[in-house]
């Protein structure tokens, strides 16, 4: 538990020390505990890394943005905004159908939550 906690101390001010801000991903940590995965969340201590990074942020002068947990941050094209609804977990990598852009899961959702904390502008989102 100690170890656990020191471990998001240093990484919660790692991030807050190298960047101006940090977008975050709002999740019901209290929902996903009823799932298969419910011991694993509890033990990576998702609330409390949160917690202490909008903390340190508040400390430092930096901004901690969090997006609400309904913002379909992996289902919409970060290119283009289409919606193309909700993928399975096993579908890592996927081509959007408006756009023929093809995007990694984790990266798109990434973008995603920056352009809804409004960190980034769709136009340069992509790159």
């Amino acid at each position: 538990r100690e170890t656990r906690l020191d471990h998001h101390h240093k990484l919660a001010l790692r991030l807050i020390r190298e960047n101006q801000a940090v977008a975050l991903e709002g999740v019901s940590v209290a929902g996903l505990a009823r799932t298969r995965m419910g011991k694993s969340v509890h033990d990576a201590g998702w609330s409390t890394l949160r917690r202490l990074i909008e903390g340190k942020a508040a400390e430092h002068g930096r901004v901690a943005h969090t997006i609400g947990r309904r913002e379909p941050t992996s289902q919409v094209c970060a290119c283009c905004g289409v919606r193309d609804g909700a993928k399975p977990l096993d579908v890592r990598v996927w081509v959007c159908p408006s756009c023929g852009m093809r995007l990694d899961r984790d990266y798109n959702a990434a973008v995603n939550v920056m352009l809804a904390a409004g960190l980034v502008e769709r136009v340069n989102a992509c790159g």
